[in-house]
């Protein structure tokens, strides 16, 4: 019984995930978008709020999985020019050097594969998450002007 309900909640994920909204792109089993204007942490995350239709709840992309990781960087990989620094979801202000996705508040796992080796590194300066343009994610300042990742959460 327990595989049958499975399968069924399967199905029903990727049925609803086939359809993104206009300027959304489904990768895995999300729906994200890739605006092309570069902005700061906390401007980019309210942009992705903002441009989330009606009855969904946008945000800056959070990243839970390998598998995840893997589809958007072949997806940004694939794109002429894709190759920059974007903000995604996670900051530290909370603690220092630990890392949660804001929209969830679940720690990010602070080793590879995820990070760029030696990061974070920024200490009380750099609070804000970044997939940099190597594929793993940084710590950078806030205030940085970057490219972003909004995702339907």
């Amino acid at each position: 019984m327990r595989l049958v309900l499975s399968l069924v909640a399967a199905l029903l994920a990727t049925a609803a995930a086939e359809d993104c909204p206009d300027n959304f792109i489904l990768i895995g089993f999300g729906c994200y978008s890739f605006p092309s204007f570069e902005t700061t942490w906390d401007d980019a995350n309210e942009y992705c709020k903002f441009m989330a239709p009606p009855g969904t709840i946008g945000g800056l992309a959070h990243i839970e999985d390998c598998t995840q990781h893997a589809n958007l960087w072949k997806h940004i990989e694939a794109q002429p020019d894709g190759k920059v620094n974007y903000w995604i979801g996670g900051k530290d202000e909370e603690e220092e050097g630990t890392f949660r996705w804001v929209s969830t508040g679940f720690e990010i796992p602070s080793e590879v594969p995820f990070w760029y080796p030696h990061q974070p590194d920024g200490w009380t300066s750099e609070n804000a998450l970044s997939l940099s343009k190597t594929g793993y994610f940084a710590d950078e300042s806030e205030s940085l002007l970057q490219k972003f990742i909004c995702q339907l959460l």
